[in-house]
């Protein structure tokens, strides 16, 4: 009778202790190729991880400016990447493409010198002295009427300035005022600038608002939406 034969002769007549002796080279040999397997892994597992380790820790690239030619390029397993030149060049920007990494200079910002603040009318009370004050809705106008609008602002000075009126222009006709026009005004203790411009509407003019156009010599534009607006008699 082989070993084998025997061993199971005394399993199937003997005790659960020879059970347990008997099984247990068999658990063991499980046990030992787990071992093996699980060793495989760790080996694999510090295989990938000095790889990785490896990647991370490459030299980096080199920068591109605007100032300057190509940057450095990058370095090796372990060094660093070059900087870049100095000077100054193009960049191409294309369309629906981020661009980093730009220094645009832009110049500082000159605040207007010509703004339209306030318009209203002036009304004669003698031959030679008129009631100028603005109104909030600014000037009103009948059609068929003569009417000097008052128009106060800064920047507003004599030979230095032009006046219009945009929208339906058609029927009204401004007088470009003279050096007479720009009084010595006050908004309480404060001295503005302003002036008076003397304006004519005819009979078949549009009705309704148009804008007032203020311009100097230096190409500014300052515009008082709707500050007349003409109206039926």
């Amino acid at each position: 009778m082989s070993r084998r034969e025997i061993a199971k002769s005394k399993l199937e007549a003997g005790s659960g202790k020879l059970e347990t002796r008997f099984d247990f080279p068999v658990s063991t040999f499980h046990v030992l190729a787990s071992v093996s397997r699980n060793r495989r892994r760790l080996v694999l597992a510090a295989s990938l991880s000095f790889a990785f380790l490896a990647i991370c820790c490459g030299g980096g690239g080199g920068s591109t400016t605007t100032t300057g030619g190509g940057g450095g390029g990058g370095g090796g397993g372990g060094g660093g990447g070059g900087g870049g030149g100095g000077g100054s060049g193009a960049v191409s920007v294309t369309a629906g493409v981020t661009t980093s990494g730009i220094d645009i200079a832009v110049p500082p910002k000159n605040p207007p010198t010509l703004v339209v603040e306030a318009v209203g009318l002036c009304t004669p009370v003698s031959p030679t002295t008129s009631n100028c004050q603005t109104e909030a809705s600014g000037a009103q106008v009948a059609r068929g009427q003569a009417a000097t609008l008052f128009i106060v602002g800064t920047g507003i000075v004599f030979g230095t300035t032009t006046y219009s009126i945009t929208g339906s222009q058609s029927g009204i006709t401004v007088t470009q005022p003279p050096a007479s026009n720009f009084p010595s005004c006050t908004s309480g203790t404060t001295s503005v600038p302003c002036v008076a411009v003397d304006i004519s509407v005819s009979a078949s003019a549009p009705l309704g608002p148009r804008n007032i156009e203020v311009t100097n010599s230096a190409g500014e534009l300052s515009v008082f939406v709707g500050g007349l607006n003409i109206t039926a008699p």
